[in-house]
């Protein structure tokens, strides 16, 4: 989020949720401290992630396919991208032509 967005003393919380809601597309980076069971945050942003948006796209960093799965039916039913099959740049540019429509979903 650029920092010009979210005012001093105005809520970043807010911002966020202004920001998921006027997205396209989502992105989120699962990594296995995102699906720790003692962190409550993670479940609540992927509620708002998912809530009525067709595109959402995990990328998986440390895990495989499967531990989404177990951590969200929602999120693993979702085709997405790992780091261990794809270098950043990779997915930066597979991500961008498949929101400005240059590659199939």
């Amino acid at each position: 989020m650029v920092d010009a967005q979210v005012g001093l003393g105005e809520s970043l919380v807010t911002g966020i949720d202004i920001g998921i809601g006027a997205s396209r597309c989502r992105i989120c980076f699962v990594t296995p401290a995102y699906i720790d069971p003692d962190r409550f945050w993670p479940r609540q942003e992927l509620a708002a992630l998912i809530m009525g948006r067709k595109c959402v796209i995990p990328v998986i960093s440390g895990l495989r396919f499967e531990d989404v799965q177990q951590f969200s039916a929602l999120l693993g039913d979702r085709k997405g991208l790992s780091t261990d099959t794809h270098g950043l740049d990779e997915i930066a540019q597979l991500i961008g032509d498949s929101i400005t429509g240059d590659t199939p979903h």
